[in-house]
This record gives structure tokens, C-alpha cells and sequence, in this order.
């Protein structure tokens, strides 16, 4: 009978719930519960009644909370996340008791709202028939509806520009962005990346009607003139059909969408990229997606700016060493760049245009002077070498010698470790007998070098790697290395002329072991 049927269907909806310890309340009603029924196609709130409640037992990662409830409704209009749409978001209410939903998932038939109880509790929904307004964050929809009615766009302009071959391979509809994954080999050009953002902007301004039909049978939606099915999914018998002008845009959507093409508002690229082989991924902004990139451009506009003003700092500073040891005048040229001003601008499509040229030309900038910076630093440290090797013949002429052999200790200027090293190994074919140790400080620490000429390792067995771990020591540091050349480190800058002093009793010492 009837009421059999009705009965099965209640034993079956039950068994699964109670499995994850929520409690049903459908008996009170006496109520047949096949599904819950989903109103937000065409409204943002509901008078509805609680189905089921208790704690989420399914972890959802995206929402940061760490004890959370789900609760069930009869009727709801709350999207549930399907089709790369994100799920809806606001609250569930009644007297007594409000529930903040942070998400929206569907779980066999049921649209399961994750959250917060802020006020009242689970106890409480036992005693009584509980009729509850549910109420979703109208603007996060409007903004998800604006993004997946341009996905539809989007899906289109990708196949008129890059060819039919072109089908969705995933897409995420989020209130502040749309995704949209497709196969291609090949980066997408600008030029393609501007020709796709005229085709569906131009369909914004056509102000399209955006319209649904309902139940359609499958057979009778599949001739329909280059519809679109996803990848992966099944149909049923019957299935829902978004239109966004017959000749441009049909496809089978279960989704969210504006009324108009015109509500979309602006339409962005904001990136293209490779996510796989074979496999590109764009991302885009429309309505008020486009204020908050706006803003967000002009905060990376001044801090380009900000990092060119330090590297021009930066390169005067270089040009003024360099002129030290080369008497070549510093360059007065600084790259002119102007103040952004968006005050002229037409609306927020020229606004971006202006904004991103700016910044290409900011980066461009960043890119010379980086160059010339980098270049200046090769230059100095090139200078550097030959004043350092000039000076390697007095070093040599003015160390003391024991037992036949020099020992020259000295502190000199360097820019890195390298650049060291390279100065002792001058030194060291420079020395015909003998230990050489040469110190620099180096960003703000004890860099040090020692070298040893082959005679003496061979007859003297003296080696660089340990001479220079004792003196490391002595700047509470430590380092080794090969017998003719060694490097080591310290922080006790202060104590850099009293370890150089002790070179030639670390030197006797090593000949009496």
C-alpha cells in the first residue's frame, strides 16, 4: 500500500542518519521525506521546519571551526556545493535558537547545513515542532551567480577562439572568482586572452535573458544545437537546462545564475596557466570581483614602486663605491614612472587597462635597474680583486718569516666568501714558501681564508684546514677544508684583530705536534 511505501522510505532515509548519531525528528511530522526541497532557485529565504540536527560527523577542511553541527531541512535555499559551485552560506533561525551555516553540501538526498549553533541548543529540537526561517548571504550568492553565468560565457568564447576540441575539465564558481580547467598544449596568448574577454563581454552588454527549463527529458536535450553535458556525469531521465542565448550557450547546469547577462557585470582574466600536461587553467573576476582586483593592483603598484625606490637607493650606493676605486662618476639617470592617476579614467575596464600597464611598466623598470645593480656589484667585486691583488706584493714583502717561510696575516675588504677565496689563492701563488691568512667581515660576520703553499704541506705537514679551525675559534666559529686551501666562520667580529695577532704562534704551534 501507500503507507507502506511511505514507511520504507522513511526506515531507509533513518538508517544512514543514525549512523552518524544525528537525531530525526521527520516521525513528528508523519511525513513521507523523500529529499529535501531546494527553493533556492528563485528565493534567498525560506519558512521551513528542522528534519534532522546533531554534530557534523563529516570533517569539511575548508571551514576552519573546530566543533561543528549540521542540521537537515525539510525545504531550503541553500545550494548545496555541486558542479564546481561553491556551497551558500548565512544563517538558520527561530526563537531561541540561531545556527550560523558555514557551508552547504549535499549528502544523498539530504542538503546538509554545516555549522555553529550561536544561540539555543540540539536539546531543545526534541520537545517540540521547530519551524525555523532560513536566510542565505544574499550578496556572496549574487556575486556566485555572477561568476557561474560567466563560466557558461567563458566555456563558449574558449571554443570560438581556441576550437571546438575545447570541453570543461573542471571549474570552480566561488563568490569571488570562477576557474575554469580545459586541454590544451600551448600557453594561451594575449591576443587570445583579449579576444576572449571581448566575446563575453560583449554578450554582458547585449543584456541576454537568462532562462532555465525544467525536467527536460534527456532525449529531447540532446538534440538541442551544441549543448554542452559534462565530463564524468549522469544524467537521469530527466535533466535542467540553463539557455544563455540559444545560439551561444545551452547547458546542462544544476546551478545558480543572474537573470540577466547584464547583472554579470565586468568580465577578467586574471591568469592563465598550466596546471598538467596537456591541461590549462584560467581564472577570472566579474562584478565585485572587479573593485576588489582594482584594489588589489594598486596595492602591488606601490609596492613595486616601494622595491624600485630601494634598488635605486641601492645602485646610487654602488656607483658611489665603485667611484672610489675607479674616480667614474655616479649616473644621475632614474627611471621616470609618473604618478598613477585613474581619476581620467572611463570605468573600471580602462581603470584595469591603465593599472596594468603601469605595472608592466614599474616591472620593467625593476627589471633594469636590477640588471644594472647586479652589474655594478660584478664590476666592484672586479675592482676589489685588483686592488686586493695589488696589495698582495707589500702583504707578501712586509710578513715575518719563520723557519724559512712567510706567514702573512691581514684583513682585507671583500664582498662574499668567493671573492675571498679568490684573493688567497693569489696570495697563495704569490707566497713562494709559506701560510698565508686573509680575514674579511661579511655581512656583519668573521669570513676567513687560509692557504698553504704544496712545500710546506708536504715537508711541514701543515695544513690550511686546521690552521683555520683554530683561529675560527678564537671568533667563536668553526670551518676546514683541503690542506692548501681552507675557509671558516665566526661571529665574535671584536675579536678579529686579536685572532690575526695569534696567526704566527698557531703556525709554530702546528710545526711542534
Amino acid at each position: 500500500t501507500e503507507l507502506m511505501t511511505q514507511q520504507r522510505q522513511r526506515s531507509k532515509r533513518q538508517t544512514p542518519l543514525s549512523t552518524y548519531g544525528i537525531q530525526d525528528t521527520r516521525e513528528k511530522y508523519d511525513k513521507a521525506y523523500e529529499e529535501t526541497e531546494f527553493a533556492g532557485y528563485e528565493e534567498f529565504e525560506a519558512e521551513t521546519k528542522l528534519a534532522t540536527y546533531g554534530k557534523a560527523k563529516w570533517g569539511i577542511k575548508r571551514i576552519e571551526l573546530a566543533d561543528t553541527d549540521e542540521v537537515v531541512l525539510f525545504r531550503t535555499p541553500f545550494y548545496a556545493e555541486a558542479g564546481g559551485q561553491v556551497g551558500d552560506t548565512g544563517r538558520i533561525f527561530g526563537k531561541g535558537f540561531e545556527f550560523a551555516v558555514a557551508d552547504t553540501i549535499k549528502r544523498r538526498q539530504d542538503f546538509v547545513h554545516i555549522g555553529r549553533l550561536t544561540a539555543g541548543t540540539l536539546e531543545e529540537f526534541s520537545k517540540r515542532d521547530f519551524s525555523v526561517r532560513a536566510i542565505i548571504d544574499k550578496p556572496r550568492r549574487i556575486n556566485i551567480q555572477r561568476n557561474h553565468s560567466a563560466t557558461h560565457l567563458v566555456h563558449e568564447a574558449l571554443r570560438r577562439v581556441l576550437g571546438t576540441h575545447l570541453h570543461q575539465q573542471g571549474s570552480l564558481v566561488a563568490p569571488d572568482r570562477l576557474r575554469f580547467d580545459f586541454p590544451q598544449f600551448g600557453k594561451i596568448t594575449p591576443e587570445e586572452i583579449r579576444a576572449i574577454e571581448d566575446i563575453v563581454n560583449e554578450k554582458i552588454s547585449d543584456n541576454i535573458s537568462v532562462f532555465t527549463e525544467v525536467d527536460m527529458p534527456i532525449e529531447k536535450a540532446r538534440k538541442i544545437p551544441n549543448v554542452k553535458m559534462f565530463f564524468g556525469d549522469k544524467y537521469g531521465d530527466t535533466v535542467r537546462v540553463v539557455f544563455i542565448d540559444e545560439k551561444f550557450s545551452v547547458e546542462f547546469c544544476g546551478g545558480t545564475h543572474v537573470k540577466s547577462t547584464k547583472d554579470i557585470g565586468l568580465f577578467k582574466i586574471i591568469s592563465e596557466s598550466s596546471i598538467a600536461s596537456g591541461m590549462r587553467r584560467i581564472e577570472a573576476i566579474t562584478g565585485k570581483g572587479i573593485q576588489k582586483y582594482i584594489d588589489e593592483q594598486l596595492i602591488k603598484v606601490r609596492q613595486v614602486d616601494d622595491q624600485l625606490a630601494q634598488l635605486i637607493e641601492e645602485k646610487e650606493m654602488l656607483e658611489r663605491e665603485l667611484n672610489k676605486h675607479t674616480s667614474k662618476p655616479a649616473s644621475s639617470l632614474r627611471p621616470s614612472l609618473g604618478v598613477l592617476d585613474l581619476s581620467k579614467t572611463s570605468g573600471p575596464s580602462e581603470s584595469i587597462e591603465t593599472i596594468e600597464e603601469n605595472l608592466r611598466e614599474r616591472e620593467q623598470a625593476v627589471e633594469q635597474v636590477t640588471k644594472q645593480t647586479s652589474g655594478l656589484k660584478k664590476e666592484i667585486g672586479k675592482q676589489k680583486l685588483k686592488d686586493a691583488a695589488s696589495g698582495i706584493d707589500e702583504l707578501v714583502g712586509a710578513a715575518p718569516s719563520h723557519n724559512g717561510f712567510k706567514v702573512v696575516s691581514a684583513k682585507i675588504d671583500a664582498n662574499d666568501i668567493e671573492q675571498l677565496k679568490s684573493i688567497g689563492d693569489t696570495l697563495r701563488s704569490k707566497l713562494v714558501s709559506g701560510v698565508g691568512v686573509l680575514a674579511s667581515i661579511i655581512d656583519e660576520k668573521v669570513a676567513l681564508v687560509c692557504v698553504v703553499t704544496d712545500d710546506l704541506i708536504k715537508a711541514k705537514n701543515l695544513q690550511a684546514g686546521k690552521i683555520v679551525g683554530q683561529m675560527a675559534k678564537q671568533v667563536g666559529g668553526g670551518g676546514g677544508g683541503r690542506p692548501h686551501l681552507a675557509t671558516a666562520g665566526g661571529k665574535d667580529v671584536a675579536k678579529l684583530h686579536e685572532a690575526l695577532r695569534h696567526t704566527s704562534d698557531i703556525v709554530r704551534s702546528m710545526l711542534s705536534r
